[in-house]
């Protein structure tokens, strides 16, 4: 994106910080919108019943929340953790509107969406908590990284290194399988439930 200045004319390209800042400008309009989408699944429930949420195109509505609020709720997440983490910020002095009100718009977009419709039956939805999955071991293997520097210069336990390592592999493979994994994988337990026998069709009948 770029920045255009009266003075200057187009500056360059918008960084994180700056969208941070413009964000927080409009802090009140970011809050309205991350208040108002978790509540659509209970209004939507309202509509298409308890069970009703997985046909179309209620499930298509659904794909839309979830990603409206995952996005931006896993990037605040990383955001904040970074911060606090690697640079040492204090996070009392973080706008709450901005950082911290979109991760709970996540979580509570998720709960209420599981009350009305099986999250796996959302398209989507198994590819994206795969992606959610590596994000969170990446950030984990720099994290490991930045401080490798005193296990292995100061007597760090190997075999909690290892037992670590061999955690983040299989966490990580089946974030791939998820993220990368065949269509018919996709399907879930919608998917199961569709290949299902219909009666009749068994053998002897």
């Amino acid at each position: 994106m770029l920045i255009y200045s009266a003075y200057d004319g187009y500056t360059g390209c918008m960084t994180l910080d700056q969208l941070l800042a413009l964000a927080e400008s409009y802090q009140y309009s970011v809050a309205a919108v991350f208040v108002a989408v978790p509540v659509l699944p209970l209004l939507f429930r309202l509509v298409h019943g308890r069970y009703g949420g997985y046909r179309a195109p209620w499930r298509y509505f659904y794909t839309v929340i979830t990603y409206v609020t995952c996005i931006p709720g896993v990037f605040m997440l990383v955001t904040v953790l970074y911060s606090v983490l690697f640079l040492g910020t204090n996070v009392l002095d973080y706008n709450v509107l901005v950082y911290f009100l979109p991760i709970v718009s996540m979580v509570a977009a998720l709960v209420f969406m599981r009350g009305s419709v099986d999250l796996y039956s959302v398209p989507g939805f198994r590819r994206l908590s795969g992606l959610l999955v590596l994000l969170g071991g990446s950030f984990f293997i720099v994290y490991v990284l930045d401080r490798l520097r005193i296990w292995a210069f100061f007597g760090g336990s190997i075999y909690l290194l290892a037992g670590g390592a061999i955690v983040l592999f299989f966490l990580l493979r089946w974030g791939a399988h998820a993220l990368f994994g065949s269509p018919q994988d996709q399907g879930g337990r919608a998917g199961f439930r569709r290949r299902r026998r219909r009666p009749g069709t068994q053998s002897g009948i």
